[in-house]
């Protein structure tokens, strides 16, 4: 009877102890070291060169098209926050301690379609989630827009369709 019980014990409080400790330390996500990334910001671009794999990104700030605080629950030892930039031609995870990060952030609040009420939102919160701090539209390409709004219009019968008064 005690080795029914004890076997009971072990399954409610030692397996799930177990499967958390592996669930938090797993290899679910990428782990980014601030040391493991060079940046460099220059008035056209930043560069990022991971010291790992050896890549190369870079990156026009004309071309970024959203940037995504993250803030996770791994501090104080870890890095606890992230900018996700999503740029034309891909994206890229940086995180907050990483060197040069003070220039970053100084040219990305210079951005057009910058949101300071959300950065401020994002640099106060304590809990594990993501803000949308940089939201920008791409740019206006005449001929496709173009061709885009006539197609819309050929098919609404020259007419705007109904209850949508945005352009493609």
């Amino acid at each position: 009877m005690n080795v029914g019980i004890a076997a009971v014990l072990v399954l409610i409080f030692v397996v799930p102890a177990i499967v958390r400790l592996f669930c938090r330390y797993g290899v679910r996500a990428a782990r980014i070291e601030p040391g493991a990334i060079r940046l460099t910001v220059t008035d056209a671009a930043f560069i990022v060169k991971d010291l790992r794999s050896r890549s190369v990104i870079e990156a026009a700030w004309s071309s970024i098209r959203k940037v995504a605080v993250i803030r996770t629950a791994h501090g104080p030892f870890r890095d606890d926050l992230y900018y996700h930039v999503v740029f034309v031609g891909g994206e890229v995870t940086l995180p907050s301690k990483s060197r040069n990060m003070a220039a970053f952030i100084s040219r990305l609040t210079a951005l057009p379609g910058f949101r300071p009420a959300a950065y401020a939102t994002a640099m106060r919160s304590k809990t594990t989630d993501s803000f949308v701090v940089c939201l920008q539209p791409a740019p206006f390409r005449a001929g496709a827009d173009f061709e885009a709004f006539d197609r819309i219009m050929a098919r609404s019968g020259g007419q705007p369709p109904e209850g949508d008064d945005r352009l493609p």
